[in-house]
């Protein structure tokens, strides 16, 4: 799962895909700083989710197999 799951979130979300995953909403937070308070949030929401949990949230959110194939 480290291979996969935690690379996907750290390197393979943008901050949209967050908004979406998460429900926050980053105009709630501070924009100084680069929007560093979001992206915090939406870490600590990531870590407090079971492993189980992250992988039903990759599943959802990776596009079918099927766009790869054609």
């Amino acid at each position: 799962m480290s291979g996969t799951v935690e690379p996907w979130w750290e390197h393979g979300t943008t901050e949209e895909d967050r908004e979406i995953i998460t429900g926050l909403n980053p105009e709630n937070f501070s924009s100084k700083n680069d929007r560093k308070a979001f992206q915090d949030t939406c870490n600590m929401w990531w870590r407090g989710k079971t492993n189980d949990e992250k992988i039903r949230i990759w599943n959802a959110c990776r596009p079918p197999i099927s766009e790869y194939c054609y």
